[in-house]
């Protein structure tokens, strides 16, 4: 029997990380946390985010910071200078499997640790560089932040209310989401290293990142391709009877209680009168009123937990707005020990958010509390000598997954987006599909619209994702939303209910490498596809299943889209505006957008782990205990200091002005993020303020934070008469 260490996936994998502040720490801390050794090397003044805090009793220590003790477990430390240093970073590098930087482009290159540097004394590396643009481009020297970098390249003209200004999605989720994807991409640039001895450059753009984001993006562009139309914030975000955010004693939940299916169930539990008589397609305003009024009175008498469990009970997609408070005291968490305690020497002992998922054959590294600044020094890594069978380099070649081929029965965006992006690098992926029944949400809408429908909702601002806003006679093949993720498979129908189509599902995993499925588990448990009864025919597969919230605990069974994972992480809460309630927010899928690319990375670990060992294995990701890591900071407040993080719009823990600004046109804006004293100043000279870089209201960042609804309100003034675009680049 392994020892657990030597039993993670990445046991004997060497990572030296030289980036900063969340994506790059965040990739090494998912590759640490799966059993890589990780030099963490650091300016002479730590990570920047040692200042970021929360900080315990808000007392700033650079030992305190929640931001970098959270990203930071399981490394060592050793403080180098970049540039001063480099014999010493290739020293490192010539030791190592993995090597991540995010240092503006060039820069590694010009101090002497480039990839063509290191790669000639370890042939076999695989470097990630993480920037904002990339390596190359027009927009390969600028700057950039979280908030800029979800507004240029991710969903925030999406997020909010179509009369206020857009929004940000909650802390940094881009750049958990870029760290996620550069730690999936090294495993795969790893397993061909390993195969073929040749190593591997990484280029990864957060921008890119959040462009091909699940949470709405890469479909927003799908559609934009098909239609000419993007879509943006919504004005009416109930649109229906049984959608919607709504009201509790205690709360708000959002209750999924529409259409053929549905909409019955939910009269039904709420006792509306002549529920019985209802056609779901043809409600007329007197009923919806009446209706709605009974929806409202019931909601009113009940918490917000009461009314899901009901919801659930009645098999109603339901959800609850947690706080992060509501999240960390939340028994079904306790129950299934998502959360890590650990002891540091200074910060003493706290809670943070454990693993994303679980493995049954692999383990996870033991936790191990952030190092102390330069705790390590001294640290090497031991040169590989012909350590690796290399295969002559070629220009072609071949793709990471090339020669595995997976299985899905997936639904909606999370667990399709896994096998899209497996597919995109390499695998023979085989979507099983209904025989009997056209899956909504999966390939287009329950309801397919008229014309004069799908005219409506471009004006709402939800565009309709057809070619030319025409559905056509097979809508299911004509979907921005299915088509989008779909793409480099195959597809299969089969009622895998019954005898026979079990059987062909049985008949095809014998064959497959892994299998990727979504469903509620009551769904594959019925039909007899559970891992267990898999293992059977195939001991070597790999299961991945991404329950929305887990295979046991008091919530295992609930139904979930990600709109509703979010609000029970307390992720929707947090991005809200400061003065509304969360019924005036559009609706964001960010819970999967992080968890396609997390079951991705889990199965590049599985099959790392199963190379090794030859053993298959089950892989178990729910949506909600995946996201938890990315909401770390505010989690780390909650348990440092009791806080209750209230929603935070667009502000930043020290930044100010750190807003979107409305620019010329119909809904056009620009996102500014100010850091520095000398940045403001230049702001207010490209704007034509410069008065007010010398406004003691303004003259700090502490003193611009005091001021800021009075700041954004000048700052919006000037900005309003200006081309977004033009501003952008005059301000880079």
């Amino acid at each position: 029997m392994p020892d657990a260490a030597s039993n993670t996936p990445l046991h004997g994998v060497r990572v030296v990380d030289l980036s900063r502040h969340v994506a790059g720490p965040y990739a090494s801390y998912l590759l640490a946390q799966f059993g890589a050794d990780v030099v963490k090397v650091e300016p002479a003044g730590g990570d920047p985010s040692r200042g970021f805090g929360p900080f315990p009793n808000d007392d700033p220590h650079s030992e305190r910071s929640g931001l970098f003790l959270h990203l930071n477990r399981n490394k060592r430390s050793v403080v180098l200078d970049a540039e001063a240093d480099a014999s010493r970073i290739r020293d490192l590098a010539a030791g190592a499997d993995v090597l991540i930087e995010d240092f503006a482009p060039g820069e590694a290159e010009r101090w002497g640790w480039g990839f063509e540097a290191v790669s000639d004394i370890n042939p076999g590396l695989v470097m990630a560089s993480i920037t904002p643009f990339g390596q190359t481009g027009p927009y390969r020297d600028y700057r950039a932040s979280e908030l800029t970098l979800q507004a240029i390249g991710g969903p925030l003209v999406s997020n909010g209310h179509a009369e206020r200004e857009p929004l940000k999605l909650g802390g940094h989720y881009a750049l958990y989401h870029a760290g996620l994807t550069a730690a999936l991409a090294t495993t795969m640039a790893l397993s061909r290293a390993e195969r073929t001895g040749h190593g591997d450059w990484i280029d990864l753009s957060v921008f890119e990142c959040q462009a091909g984001c699940r949470d709405r993006r890469s479909i927003q562009l799908t559609i934009a391709a098909y239609t000419g139309h993007c879509g943006g914030r919504l004005a009416d975000v109930r649109r229906a009877l049984g959608i919607g955010v709504r009201r509790c004693a205690d709360g708000y939940i959002n209750i999924m209680g529409a259409g053929v299916k549905r909409l019955p169930r939910l009269l039904a539990m709420i006792g509306a009168p002549g529920a019985d008589q209802v056609d779901p397609l043809h409600i007329d305003p007197a009923q919806q009123e009446m209706f709605e009024r009974v929806y409202s009175d019931w909601l009113a008498e009940r918490p917000k937990r009461e009314a899901m469990q009901e919801a659930q009970a009645h098999g109603l997609l339901a959800g609850t707005f947690n706080t992060i408070a509501d999240v960390v005291s939340d028994p079904h968490y306790r129950q299934r020990g998502a959360w890590d305690e650990l002891e540091h020497p200074v910060a003493g002992r706290l809670t943070y958010p454990g693993r994303p998922f679980k493995m049954s054959a692999a383990s996870r590294a033991a936790p191990v509390r952030a190092p102390l600044l330069n705790e390590h020094d001294g640290a090497v890594l031991p040169v590989r000598r012909n350590g690796r069978a290399t295969t002559a380099r070629s220009e072609d070649q071949p793709l990471p997954l090339e020669g595995i081929r997976v299985a899905e029965i997936t639904v909606v965006w999370a667990g399709p987006h896994v096998t899209q992006l497996l597919a995109e690098w390499g695998a023979d992926v085989i979507r099983i599909e209904p025989a009997n029944r056209v899956q909504p949400f999966t390939r287009g809408m329950e309801q397919v619209p008229t014309p004069g429908r799908v005219r409506e909702l471009v004006e709402r601002g939800a565009p309709v994702g057809y070619p030319d806003g025409d559905p056509g006679a097979d809508p299911w093949n004509r979907s921005a939303s299915f088509n989008s993720h779909a793409r480099n498979k195959r597809s299969m129908t089969c009622d895998i209910m019954t005898p026979e189509g079990r059987e062909a599902v049985l008949k095809l995993v014998a064959e497959c490498d892994v299998l990727v499925e979504n469903n509620v588990p009551e769904t594959i448990d019925k039909a007899g596809l559970d891992y267990a009864a898999l293992a059977e025919v195939n001991p070597r597969l790999i299961m991945l299943r991404m329950p929305a919230f887990a295979l046991d605990g008091p919530y295992r069974d609930f139904r979930a889209f990600g709109l509703h994972v979010e609000a029970m992480v307390g992720h929707t809460l947090l991005r809200g505006y400061p003065d509304a309630g969360p019924e005036v927010l559009s609706e964001s899928l960010a819970s999967d957008g992080i968890s396609g690319v997390q079951g991705a990375f889990a199965v590049m670990l599985a099959l790392r782990h199963r190379q090794r060992t030859g053993k298959g294995q089950l892989i178990e990701q729910p949506l909600t205990e995946g996201f938890l890591p990315v909401l770390g900071e505010f989690i780390m407040d909650a348990t440092m200091n009791g806080r209750d993080t209230p929603p935070q719009g667009n502000a930043h823990r020290h930044h100010a002005p750190h807003n979107v600004y409305p620019c010329r046109g119909d809904d056009n804006w620009i996102a500014i993020d100010v850091a520095a004293d000398a940045e403001f100043a230049a702001l207010c000279d490209v704007l034509g303020v410069p008065e007010l870089a010398t406004d003691e209201r303004f003259a700090s960042a502490a003193a611009r934070r005091q001021h800021v609804t009075t700041l954004d309100a000048l700052l919006g003034s000037a900005c309003s008469s200006r081309d977004k675009e033009a501003l952008f680049h005059e301000l880079q």
